[in-house]
């Protein structure tokens, strides 16, 4: 009797482990891997007056701004929100690039936009995925490996030219990051310098200096480090 015991509770400790290990395969799956951005989507280049191409960027006059910066102050059908992404207007046959390694996690079109929206993340349970938002042309499916740097696609329709892209950093079901907060230590100070300059060029090129708020940003481009959903509209 005693041995049929014992044996039943090896049965249990057994089965016990064995939750208990696949529940930190789980959580390491969650919460264990995250995705670190290697670029930011697009081409940010220097300035040319003399054609007024910057990388991937038209400036134009029509144009507000062609970068617009997270947290900046936009309209919604809604009223007025904060934008938790970096949205860019762009040369419409401009390429767009997978900005961190990942799978294709989701992705659906988007009819009243006519494009698609995808995530990247290390693994379907990932807590943490990039988003990319307004891509047409896909170059890449469902489930699909991709590396930072393999073009994804082109930008999806805007207007004077222009196509439209976002790129966003989504935690959990309502959480944004900025997108220099997931960005590789070794490339992040390359990157902000780009988008510093960036921000500066644009300013010269429209003779405001006011438009980009530089002095309150955390990052370049970031006016917060993190949005929480129920924050964005105002």
């Amino acid at each position: 009797m005693r041995k049929i015991h014992k044996k039943k509770k090896a049965i249990i400790i057994s089965v016990i482990i064995i939750i208990a290990s696949i529940a930190g395969i789980i959580l390491t799956l969650t919460f264990g891997f995250k995705p670190t951005l290697k670029n930011l989507l697009v081409e940010f280049g220097d300035w040319d007056p003399l054609t007024n191409r910057s990388g991937s960027f038209l400036f134009i006059e029509s144009q507000e701004k062609v970068f617009l910066e997270f947290g900046a102050q936009v309209e919604s059908p809604s009223g007025p929100k904060l934008l938790p992404t970096f949205e860019y207007r762009v040369l419409a046959n401009s390429n767009v690039y997978a900005p961190c390694d990942g799978f294709i996690t989701y992705m659906r079109f988007q009819e009243d936009t006519n494009d698609y929206e995808i995530f990247i993340a290390p693994n379907a349970l990932s807590w943490v995925k990039v988003s990319v938002d307004h891509i047409s042309n896909p170059q890449f499916s469902f489930g699909q490996f991709v590396r930072a740097g393999d073009i994804l696609g082109n930008p999806g329709p805007w207007g004077d030219g222009l196509g439209r892209v976002e790129l966003m950093v989504n935690y959990g079901d309502g959480g944004h990051y900025a997108p220099f907060a997931f960005f590789d230590p070794a490339l992040k100070e390359t990157y902000e310098n780009l988008v510093w300059e960036h921000m500066k060029d644009w300013e010269d090129f429209k003779g405001n200096s006011t438009l980009y708020d530089e002095d309150s940003m955390l990052f370049a481009g970031c006016l917060f480090d993190m949005l929480n959903e129920n924050e964005l509209q105002l």
